[in-house]
């Protein structure tokens, strides 16, 4: 019964999409090169049409999903494109697409550095952009340069980038630059301090914050806020791989420290991903009643998600099924959409309550034939089977 409902979620997920994936600049493409140019980043580009499949499999399936928008949210501005929209027309000046989609690597002179056509899978996305960053970012000339002795701050600054987009280790090129600086104030030692503290648990990371407010002065307030979100993500995952609760909890503080509007999202999040990840039934339920309590109590998806969520790590555990029916019957609540219903007759059907399972999938089923909705209709006509036996 259980892989049933596993099934089901992945299905419905799959349906309504989803969150915490690929971030979309909205702006002018002037605006796009601009904001390139001051970052120092690559223009990620969907050049796309409206009746182009494939581009709707990718902006469904490829964008919305969390790994790609990880990566391409750290290391790009993403934008989409229409090809047959006025909008698109100071970028089809320079750039010629003649198939859909055509996804475009453009740094902020307004060059191509990478180009890829056809519609692909998140690993193939992810891939093409590590491809960009490696064109954009000659990692082997800053490698030479750097063992032949340049130690210059730009030199530095871009081969210490390279390691840091490639995923190679970079502390003992930051550490050592660093330590040779006797003024750590200079505008170039400053953007280098935000670019290398990437680990909240780290002296690169206690001298950002030494520096925070000539940071601040420097960079601004968001690119400080956002490189502390980054360290203490890494710093959390860290903590989760050696099964060290006080080094998660320092990330607590620290966050509350200098990210405080962030700070109670970000410690549930991570004790929810702690407490999946040793089987804590009892922790996550705590910090799961916390979140849908204060984080999303007014967003039926969020609660729909945080119940799929618990149903997936602990459906087997009486309470936490419990739990996520409760979380699931709040978000018929609040949303629209047969989903929601769905969701919430899956884990009563879960919990051997058959009747009201029951009575909630015929509901979900009124919503989805009203709607007209043939996906949804199928996906309600499964559980249903499922739940009378058939």
């Amino acid at each position: 019964m259980r892989n049933v409902l596993i099934v089901l979620f992945m299905i419905i997920s799959l349906a309504q999409g989803r969150s915490a994936g690929m971030e979309f600049f909205h702006g002018t493409w002037e605006e796009a090169l601009a904001e390139a140019a001051r970052q120092d980043k690559l223009i990620f580009v969907d050049a796309y049409t409206t009746w182009c499949g494939p581009c709707k499999r990718m902006a469904a399936e490829v964008f919305p999903d969390p790994q790609v928008g990880e990566f391409f949210n750290t290391n790009f501005i993403c934008v989409k494109l229409d090809m047959e929209k006025v909008e698109s027309e100071t970028f089809r000046s320079k750039h010629r697409v003649s198939a859909y989609p055509t996804l475009l690597f453009i740094n902020g002179r307004n060059e191509a550095v990478h180009t890829v056509r056809g519609a692909m899978q998140p690993d193939q996305l992810i891939q093409n952009g590590k491809q960009a960053l490696a064109k954009a970012d000659p990692a082997d000339a800053y490698i030479q340069a750097y063992e032949s002795g340049d130690r210059s701050p730009e030199l530095v600054y871009k081969y210490t980038r390279a390691l840091i987009r490639a995923g190679q280790p970079h502390l003992k090129v930051a550490n050592d630059y660093v330590r040779a600086q006797t003024d750590l104030n200079t505008p170039d030692n400053l953007r280098y301090l935000l670019l290398t503290a990437t680990e909240a648990d780290s002296r690169l990371f206690e001298l950002l914050v030494e520096h925070k407010n000539a940071v601040v002065k420097q960079e601004g307030a968001d690119a400080f806020k956002t490189q502390v979100w980054t360290a203490c993500r890494a710093t959390a995952a860290k903590a989760k791989s050696f099964q060290n609760h006080d080094l998660l909890a320092q990330t607590w503080g620290i966050m509350k420290n200098h990210y405080p509007e962030k700070a109670e999202v970000f410690e549930l999040e991570t004790e929810m991903d702690y407490c999946a990840e040793y089987n804590d039934a009892r922790g996550f339920g705590k910090a799961a009643r916390s979140y849908a309590r204060s984080v999303v109590a007014n967003s039926p998806d969020g609660l729909l998600k945080l119940a799929e969520r618990t149903m997936m790590r602990f459906g087997g555990d009486a309470r936490s099924t419990e739990m996520a029916a409760e979380f699931a019957r709040q978000a018929t609540e609040k949303g629209e959409g047969y989903r929601y219903f769905y969701s919430y007759a899956s884990i009563l059907n879960q919990q051997g309550k058959k009747e009201d399972a029951l009575k909630a999938a015929n509901r979900a089923m009124e919503i989805a034939q009203r709607a007209n909705d043939g996906m949804g209709i199928r996906i309600v006509q499964v559980l249903i089977r499922n739940i009378e036996g058939q």
